[in-house]
């Protein structure tokens, strides 16, 4: 079964046992300038949350029941542990004995923090496979860049981590929402669109990628306006969730599908009905 879920998802092993190489290549060049002993052991650490992730956190909502993350640790360790062995059954590597220290995220900023310094004082990692939520990463990154240890994550895709100062030894397995935001900025500077409105979902506590992600997009088009491309923007969170809430299927109607060009315009009208229609 773990041999077929590599090859389900091969670019998924494929990354992971290109990191574990470089790791066990060059970390004593990442850690420290000293000759690392043979039986001095090689410890990643694997820092993601357990599947599944709680809809509460005491009084809090953490994650809408049913909203699945694609990052567990019950998904990526069986990877991380195939990869390893392949990375063992190298000549180039070096004889010593490489281990994975798992902990659990909780795609929580203060848990994150805490597992990585226990991770570094107790068990001397030499490199960190995530985390992968957005503000659970941002103190594990930026005590990466102190302590000179090499990060690798599919997140970190807000544009805070656009600050290389900070978090300069953080590897990213996804572009970064800036990349977005300049391809929509160029395709309004294309086609001299003057009117806006991103609707994006908001609706978890602790997991805001589409919070980022329309933070880039509105960020980069504000600088085009400034820039003298005269835009009118706007925004307007919604919870996708949410069935209820007809507040986006509204916002459509009355801001977007007016002002809709092309041959299409008029026959594709928004409705309560198209909208509001549940996922099976």
């Amino acid at each position: 079964m773990m041999e077929l879920k590599a090859l389900i998802f091969p670019w998924l092993l494929v990354d992971i046992k290109l990191f574990v190489f470089f790791v066990v290549l060059l970390n004593v060049n990442l850690s420290v300038s000293r000759s690392l002993p043979p039986d001095e052991p090689i410890n990643i650490a694997i820092m993601l949350p357990r599947y599944p992730l709680p809809s509460t956190r005491g009084s809090k909502p953490w994650l809408v029941a049913g909203r699945h993350y694609p990052y567990h640790l019950q998904m990526v360790v069986p990877a991380m542990r195939i990869a390893l062995e392949k990375v063992k059954n190298t000549t180039l590597v070096v004889p010593n004995n490489i281990s994975l220290i798992v902990d659990d995220t909780e795609c929580w900023l203060n848990t994150a923090q805490f597992a990585a310094i226990d991770m570094m004082y107790i068990h001397k990692v030499m490199a960190f496979f995530g985390p992968v939520c957005e503000y659970a990463l941002a103190p594990v990154g930026r005590f990466s860049t102190r302590w000179n240890l090499p990060l690798i994550t599919a997140g970190g895709q807000a544009s805070g981590y656009d600050d290389f100062d900070q978090y300069k030894l953080i590897t990213n397995l996804k572009p970064p929402h800036r990349k977005l935001a300049h391809f929509v900025a160029a395709l309004w500077k294309i086609y001299e669109w003057k009117r806006g409105v991103i609707v994006f979902h908001d609706g978890d506590a602790h997991i805001k990628d589409e919070v980022f992600m329309a933070g880039g997009v509105y960020d980069m088009l504000e600088k085009a306006s400034g820039g003298g491309y005269g835009l009118n923007l706007t925004f307007q969170p919604f919870n996708e969730f949410d069935y209820s809430d007809e507040r986006y299927v509204e916002l459509l109607e009355r801001d977007v599908t007016p002002y809709t060009r092309g041959e299409y315009s008029n026959r594709y009208v928004l409705s309560d009905r198209l909208l509001s229609i549940k996922p099976s």
